[in-house]
């Protein structure tokens, strides 16, 4: 799932919000791994250089291909979405429950929140996902991405299979994907069926901790992933080995 920062008038950007999203069919569950946009990796055809850059750089399909040779990742396919069609997906679905703290909520909408679980729109759900002056900048976004997309599926355990296949006739129009339609429809025959049993059992991010050091590369403010323990990580937790 790759976050476009991209402003009207803009296309192909750097992909500030990467995560994976992995799903064990047996255990009905879900893994959310988001990587850090600040990583300092390779990009396949290009010098090193912070992991955002490679959506810039190539698309959705060099990110995979970033993935696959920095990580050992395979990815079946990619969505990405740009501000404006993330706040039209939240609407889309009517809005989100998210549990805020205090300092969250009026950093959203002080006069609208307080601190506890509020109703998000589209606009201030892309306001919280997007809010690093709070807690640890970047380390701390990456989570209250994750919490808007457990979220979504909090709400979807709600709904019928038919008013989920209704809800993603409505919301994939307004992403961008590399999958085939046939693709898209395979997928759904086999996840919608479960929605009421999905949980996510896995929210990481990699780097992980005590798995990268900070640095200062070129000019840039970088963190220098250990492959090796992230990889391991990834393996233990996506694939169970």
């Amino acid at each position: 799932l790759i976050g476009q920062d991209a402003r009207p008038g803009e296309t192909q950007t750097r992909s500030d919000t990467m995560i994976l999203c992995s799903y064990h069919k047996g255990r009905k569950e879900l893994t959310l791994t988001s990587f850090m946009r600040d990583m300092y990796v390779e990009i396949p055809g290009h010098s090193a250089h912070k992991m955002n850059s490679a959506n810039a750089w190539g698309g959705m399909k060099l990110v995979e291909y970033t993935l696959a040779v920095n990580f050992g990742i395979v990815v079946d396919g990619t969505f990405s979405v740009d501000f404006s069609s993330f706040q039209k997906v939240i609407d889309g679905i009517g809005g989100v429950d998210i549990e805020m703290t205090a300092a969250e909520a009026r950093y959203v909408n002080g006069n609208l929140y307080s601190e506890g679980i509020n109703h998000l729109n589209g606009a201030d759900a892309l306001t919280y996902a997007r809010c690093r002056s709070i807690g640890n900048s970047d380390f701390d976004r990456t989570g209250r991405q994750q919490k808007v997309l457990d979220a979504i599926v909090e709400k979807s355990k709600s709904l019928s299979v038919l008013e989920l296949t209704k809800m993603a006739e409505s919301v994939l129009p307004l992403l961008s994907t590399n999958m085939k339609k046939s693709e898209i429809v395979k997928w759904m025959g086999m996840i919608l069926p479960d929605a009421a049993g999905i949980r996510i059992a896995n929210k990481q991010r990699i780097p992980a901790d005590d798995a990268f050091y900070y640095d200062t590369i070129s000019g840039m403010s970088v963190l220098v992933p250990d492959l090796e323990k992230n990889r391991e990580i990834l393996k233990s937790t996506i694939y169970g080995q």
